[in-house]
């Protein structure tokens, strides 16, 4: 029988175990579980070094893959102001490479609050434009 993380995780109280990329974890310690053996993971959860885990526990772990799929506040803004600059440029017809100029750059970067953000054209033509060109028409 073939018994999958997500298959463990129900099988145990919340906020115990849970699962994340095909891996199981113990929602207090920094390690991954073996899914396969339920009599491990009830021995790991029973061992004294782990109730004293348990009890000062400081959130849940994941893995790395989990962790550069979400955007901080900052990654968030900076999109914000790039599809906005984009924007702002197609409306006014200047095309996308002008602002590469090295002044006007540090200009950006010294008097404008966030225009270090702003990258160069070949970035904001491979990330941002597609998606503003599908916003925008739409």
């Amino acid at each position: 029988m073939n018994i999958t993380p997500a298959d463990r995780v129900r099988n145990y109280p919340k906020r115990t175990l849970h699962a994340g990329d095909g891996f199981l974890f113990y929602s207090t310690c920094n390690i991954v579980i073996d899914q396969t053996r339920k009599h491990k993971i009830d021995k790991h959860l029973e061992s004294a070094a782990d109730i004293r885990k348990a009890q000062n526990a400081t959130g849940k772990q994941q893995t790395l893959k989990t962790a550069f799929r979400s955007k901080t506040s900052p990654q968030v803004e900076k999109v914000k102001i790039c599809q906005a600059w984009i924007k702002v440029f197609c409306a006014a017809n200047i095309p996308l490479h002008k602002p590469d100029n090295d002044e006007l750059q540090n200009f950006l970067q010294t008097k404008v609050t966030n225009g270090g953000a702003i990258p160069k054209c070949p970035e904001l033509r491979d990330y941002y434009l597609f998606d503003m060109y599908e916003v925008e028409k739409s």
